[in-house]
């Protein structure tokens, strides 16, 4: 389900690559409640690409400060990686706050990376000037040549010598796209796709850049063709701010990885991943977010977080409460959270059917259970009293019988201007009449 990795950790920009028989995601990593972007450490996760539900963490792979400091000339937080394979040794290329950029080489694609070298531009470009950008991208074409993609507001592009980390000058492209023709922000990540490349990137074009969008060129230097959003994270939290993630097959069906903001910032932000669909002329379906991510249909007969909601509306936020422990808070009158989609199974009809709800009451308020839509039919409402101190308690109320796969929707009813109350969790429960 969405968030795919442990709910108390928080990898964003994430850019999954298949090696082997595993998936593996690698993303900068965010503090729950830090006030700025990333750590100075990187964390690797990796599935197998027959069960992308249990991912395995590598650990730290590599830190630009502390015990494990693989940069020499910067303590700054690292931001978004990207990783490819060559001849038998992993590339790391990451970036810095400060905007510098490198590259750092393991045996493994796990890591741990080491041996870190500077990105440069070459005496004919700017100088000769250190790199100064954020977000690298790769791509290994099929002939062997390798390239390099950064930039912020305008993306830069270039092939690589077999040194790996120095740009031929020759073939630097300095607005490859940007915000004005492609709606650019940030965010670079290449694929090739039979023989058409695909650029992944942040787009600005609603206004915030939430959306991960794609651009598509017959070469891997352009020009590129604007194509449209993939998908948008904006409902995922009031302050939702911008996107990162790439497109990945794996066993034949193609996903797109990204991130959730979470705790009403910009920051803590968690990878999420849904399958995604081509049209026969290689145009990207949209796609929404939902709760389901790898997973078929959770099921509605078991415990939902209120961390997995893939839509929220009116101001709530889910936050971390503590160690494993996440609540859906500030849920005020007209608020509500969407979960798509779950599972309630066939032959309901003849049984009695329940909904409970672990939450911790600030007034006098109800919850309504709603199905398919916002707008949809009310199942039953799950009504609690405002309680002396903040107790977290179970309340169960009768709902109408359902059957098959719906989105479920829970809207929160009563004070107009207080919380009404903090949930944890809820499921549905069934039995025999």
């Amino acid at each position: 389900m969405n968030p795919f990795l442990p709910l108390d950790e928080y990898i964003p920009d994430g850019e999954p690559r298949v090696f082997g028989d595993r998936v593996y995601l690698y993303g900068s990593h965010d503090v729950f409640g830090d006030v700025s972007y990333c750590s100075t450490e990187y964390y690797v996760y990796s599935a197998s690409i027959y069960n992308l539900e249990h991912w395995t963490s590598h650990g730290v792979t590599f830190a630009s400060a502390g015990p494990n400091d693989q940069v020499p000339w910067s303590d700054a937080p690292l931001y978004a990686p990207d990783v490819i394979e060559k001849e038998g040794i992993y590339y790391l290329y990451f970036c810095l706050s400060d905007g510098s950029e490198g590259v750092a080489t393991s045996n493994s694609p796990e890591g741990p990376f080491s041996n870190s070298k500077r990105m440069y531009y070459p005496s004919s470009i700017h100088g000769g000037a250190a790199l100064q950008h954020i977000d690298p991208g790769v791509l290994l074409d099929d002939d062997g040549k390798v390239y390099y993609y950064w930039g912020q507001n305008n993306a830069q592009a270039a092939q690589l010598r077999d040194n790996m980390f120095e740009i031929i000058p020759e073939t630097y492209v300095e607005d490859l796209i940007n915000e004005s023709t492609h709606f650019f922000h940030e965010a670079s990540s290449m694929r090739k796709i039979g023989d058409i490349y695909y650029y992944i990137f942040c787009d600005i074009s609603t206004g915030k850049a939430n959306n991960l969008s794609y651009a598509t060129s017959k070469h891997p230097l352009g020009p590129f063709t604007y194509r449209g959003v993939i998908i948008n994270n904006y409902e995922t939290d009031p302050l939702s701010w911008n996107n990162h993630g790439s497109i990945i097959e794996i066993l034949g069906q193609w996903y797109i990885f990204y991130h959730r903001s979470s705790n009403n910032s910009v920051y803590s932000r968690r990878a999420c991943a849904e399958p995604i669909y081509f049209e026969k002329n290689g145009s990207i379906v949209p796609v929404e977010m939902t709760t389901q991510g790898f997973s078929a249909s959770p099921s509605a007969f078991s415990r939902m977080s209120s961390a997995r909601a893939c839509q929220l509306y009116g101001g709530n936020y889910i936050t971390q409460v503590e160690t494993s422990a996440h609540a859906l808070v500030n849920n005020r009158n007209g608020n509500y959270a969407g979960f798509k989609y779950l599972e309630f199974g066939n032959g309901n009809f003849e049984k009695e059917m329940s909904f409970t709800a672990r939450l911790c009451p600030k007034t006098d308020g109800a919850i309504e259970i709603i199905m398919d839509s916002i707008d949809g039919a009310v199942l039953g409402k799950v009504y609690f009293k405002k309680q002396d101190k903040d107790t977290w308690m179970d309340i169960s109320t009768p709902i109408d019988r359902v059957n098959g796969k719906h989105a479920v929707y829970l809207k929160f009813v009563g004070n107009e201007t207080e919380s009404i109350c903090d949930l944890n969790w809820f499921t549905f429960e069934i039995k025999d009449l």
